[in-house]
């Protein structure tokens, strides 16, 4: 059976619904729509080491840019470990209200985990991290 949703990526839950003789009389696709995303934005100050957004199995840490003699000045980055989509989007701005960093930008995957995004400068007082968490779904 084909059926458009009209948006998505066409994966939605699905099971067969039987009878008592275990034959099958329905098929029932979830199409997502009673359920929707709940986020928040956490805004956090730069801690010395990196950002703590209170949030269980996320980490932000920054590392510092670098000089190659081969590659020659190498720019900062900073690293977002989290699970699957658990941070929507990030913004990294300096003490002058400056973008210093966006998820927005290019980023480079590390592993299935982490990513890491350019860094503009050395974060110090006045840094601050602007995020969109996911806190996990809320059926209506």
């Amino acid at each position: 059976m084909v059926a458009s949703s009209g948006w998505g990526d066409g994966a939605y839950p699905s099971v067969w619904g039987v009878d008592a003789a275990g034959q099958a009389v329905q098929l029932v696709v979830d199409f997502c729509l009673l359920v929707h995303a709940v986020t928040r934005e956490v805004n956090v100050a730069w801690a010395g080491g990196g950002f703590d957004l209170g949030v269980p199995g996320v980490r932000i840490t920054t590392e510092p840019g670098r000089f190659s003699f081969w590659r020659g000045q190498i720019p900062g980055r900073l690293v977002l470990t989290a699970p699957y989509d658990a941070v929507a989007e990030l913004t990294l701005r300096t003490e002058k209200g400056e973008i210093a960093c966006a998820s927005d930008t290019e980023a480079s995957e590390v592993d299935a985990t982490t990513t890491a995004y350019p860094l503009l400068g050395k974060p110090g007082p006045g840094w601050t991290l602007t995020a969109t968490v996911d806190l996990g779904p809320e059926y209506s």
